[in-house]
This record gives C-alpha cells, structure tokens and sequence, in this order.
C-alpha cells in the first residue's frame, strides 16, 4: 500500500498541471485540441491505474491465505474498487466529451466496458499463476464426503433447532459449493442463493466465499451504470440473465456496505 500510495503522490504535480491545461483548453472552447489531450491523457493514465490495481490484487491474493484478515480483506477490496472506479472513469472520459462536444444524447461505452472486463479476467489469471509459482497457492475446497445413493444426510446434534440460514452458512465456511449445498439439503439452488444474499447484506458472510472476484466485478460494473434505485430486476435485465436473483442481490447488498 506504501508502494502505491508512494506512486501516486510522485505523479501529483503532473496531474494539477495536465487537469490546469484541459481547463484552460475548455475555457478557450478549444474543442479539437481538448479532446486530443484527453485522449492522450487516456493513453497515459489507463496503464498507470491498472499497474496500481495489478499491484494491489496480487497482494490482496497473499493476504486471503492468511487466517483473521476479514476486515483488511475488505478494506483493501475497497481500495480496488475506488481504482477500479478511477479506472473506469478515465476510460470512458474521452469518448464521454467527444459525445457531450458532438450534442449527442447517448454515448455507447459497451465497446470499453467488454474490454476492461477481459483485461480484468487476464489479469486475475496472470495473478493466481503467480501466487502459486510463489508457493502459496490459492485456497481450495475441502472434498466432501460421499454418501451412499439414495441415502439421507444425518442431521447433527441440535440442527433442528438452528435455522435453515444457519446451516447453510455453516456449510458455506465449511468451503461446499452452492450447489453442494443445494444437494446436501434437498433444496433449489436459487433458495440456497438467497440464504448467502440475506448472510452478505448482515455482514455476517463474505461474498467471496462464494463467487469469485472476477464475477462480483463484473456485476459491480453493471450495477453503476443504472440509475440510483434500480432494482434487481433491472440488473437481471441489464446483465440478459447471465446470472440468477440470488448472486445479484447478494452483489447489490455488498455494495451498500463497501
């Protein structure tokens, strides 16, 4: 954290003086130039943001190896997704300007947000492959044990007392998939999924014990491009249904709380 914030304070001074010119260009309703200074703003601080992100994701990845970090998990995973924010932001800014500069209506960032997904996935993969060439590699499900075909799963001492809440998220930490889980009780994966949503938003449950980094992103980023208020329906819709209620509203909780 020291290392980027070190980097971050180095590149200050350029930046007041890059952010003074485009002023002075809007000011002098310097379109044409304007924009190419933004675009050349672009080219330089899109590379640097993703370094600083890359830099935090790999150690983030270190940390999730170790044993009582909940809370700097969670911090650092706030300070990826102000980067990430950042990130996106200068992004977009050149073709937002362009659009506002051209009186258009609407601008189409769907060509940028693809790529910025897949240069995240290339990312993640590049990281884990270098954790594990490190010696520590990422955490893996314990195998469950296998019952008989067509036998019942014993409840233990005292399950009949404990919520159905409860149980899955016993069964959750016990590292079982949602589908595991699913199968292990009898139910549908989409009530299992709802158990996970409801243990995310009391934050009692991190969301990353479920679905992966990568995914929770992916909808993060759908999820600011609706307008304040929008519900799980319209994620659903925005998204085409590539993911069910359960891991949108459980996305939805987790970011309120970040």
């Amino acid at each position: 954290l020291t290392q980027i914030a070190d980097a971050l304070e180095a590149e200050r001074a350029n930046t007041e003086k890059f952010r003074r010119q485009l002023t002075d260009l809007l000011h002098a309703n310097d379109s044409s130039l304007l924009v190419e200074r933004i675009q050349k703003g672009t080219a330089y601080y899109k590379p640097l943001i993703f370094e600083y992100i890359k830099t935090l994701l790999q150690h983030l990845e270190v940390v999730r190896q170790g044993k009582r970090v909940k809370t700097y998990v969670n911090d650092l995973t706030e300070l990826d997704q102000a980067l990430h924010k950042k990130w996106e932001e200068i992004d977009k800014a050149a073709s937002l300007t362009e659009g506002i500069l051209n009186g258009k209506e609407t601008v189409d960032f769907d060509l940028n947000k693809n790529q910025r997904i897949e240069e995240r996935k290339a990312l993640l993969r590049e990281i884990n492959a270098i954790v594990e060439k490190e010696g520590m590699p990422t955490k893996k499900k314990k195998p469950r044990k296998e019952r008989a075909p067509g036998s019942k799963r014993v409840k233990s001492k005292g399950e009949d007392a404990r919520s159905t809440f409860d149980i899955t998220l016993d069964l959750v930490n016990s590292g079982m998939t949602v589908e595991q889980i699913a199968q292990e009780r009898g139910l549908v994966v989409g009530t299992i999924e709802s158990h996970l949503a409801k243990a995310v938003a009391a934050g009692s449950l991190s969301i990353f014990k479920f679905m992966t980094e990568e995914t929770v992103m992916e909808i993060i980023d759908a999820l600011r491009q609706l307008p304040e208020g929008a519900t799980s329906k319209d994620l659903y819709e925005k998204l085409k249904g590539k993911f069910g209620y359960g891991p949108l509203r459980a996305v939805m909780a987790y970011s309120k709380m970040v």
